[in-house]
């Protein structure tokens, strides 16, 4: 009995890594992501301006995104997606933020350690904006975890106030529109020198943790415990199309922000509304 319990719990355990929610959903969310977003026949612009001293860090850009997609992939697993293999919990919830955070950081380490100013400088403020926005991102996210099953008139008002508080943190979580990097720092900004194919792998890379940090914010947030397994998935499906052409109609809408002014936004936006969802929860969530 030990060694068949054994074998289905590794069986189970591959299966949520390879396909279902692991690498291969990453996978199918980053393409529809892209088709959203780009079209069909994507092709990312090139940077080679001023091409970076060390061979070294070039091969490092390239290692680095292909890890960081790999770490966003895991992170999407650790999420109670429907017919989810292992029922993960909160313990799991922290890991997963833990993942998506390494996966965003990671791909800034070559722009922060070039020594060049310009460069370094672009890098910090792509290394700050994300940081902030990811925290109070993950700040409503958590809120809409630990209510996924608790969709009632009482607890409404919380899922509300963390909803518009993932919209409000999501563009700067992931350097999107007016959170983009500033290319007047530098040509290309944290990617300036890099050759074209490293460039198209940076950028498929941002777009895949992207697409993987939206699938899970969904996951989080949409009243899937109210609906049958498959509702649920369709839904989920529904709601990234939305979001991804919503976004993809918005890019370029806002103007680029400053550095303080973004940080402000998510300060006195996000901020402000994932405080009252926790501040309701700890008011009336017990009643």
């Amino acid at each position: 009995m030990y060694h068949k319990v054994t074998t289905v719990s590794v069986l189970q355990t591959l299966i949520t890594l390879l396909i279902y929610p692991g690498l291969l959903l990453a996978l199918v969310l980053s393409v529809l992501y892209t088709m959203l977003t780009k079209g069909w026949m994507a092709q990312q612009p090139g940077v080679s301006v001023a091409p970076r001293d060390s061979q070294v860090l070039r091969n490092l850009d390239g290692a680095l995104n292909i890890a960081s997609m790999v770490f966003a992939g895991l992170g999407l697993m650790l999420l109670p997606w429907p017919l989810h293999q292992l029922a993960p919990g909160p313990s799991l919830w922290l890991w997963s933020w833990a993942l998506f955070e390494i996966a965003f950081v990671i791909v800034l380490l070559p722009g922060l350690l070039s020594g060049w100013p310009p460069l370094v400088r672009a890098a910090m403020r792509e290394l700050q904006i994300g940081v902030v926005g990811r925290a109070l991102l993950w700040t409503a996210l958590t809120v809409g975890l630990f209510l996924r099953t608790d969709w009632s008139l009482t607890s409404l008002p919380a899922h509300v106030l963390a909803i518009l508080a993932a919209i409000c943190a999501f563009p700067a979580a992931v350097g999107w529109g007016p959170f983009a990097a500033e290319t007047s720092l530098v040509l290309g900004a944290a990617n300036q020198g890099l050759d074209s194919a490293t460039t198209a792998l940076v950028h498929r890379a941002r777009d895949t943790r992207t697409a993987i940090l939206l699938g899970g914010s969904l996951v989080a947030l949409l009243p899937l415990a109210l609906m049958s397994y498959w509702i649920a998935l369709w839904l989920i499906g529904l709601a990234f199309v939305l979001a991804g052409t919503t976004l993809n109609r918005l890019n370029g809408v806002f103007p680029r922000m400053t550095l303080p002014s973004a940080l402000q936004f998510c300060w006195w936006r996000a901020l402000p509304l994932s405080a009252a969802a926790i501040l309701y929860l700890a008011l009336v969530g017990d009643r």
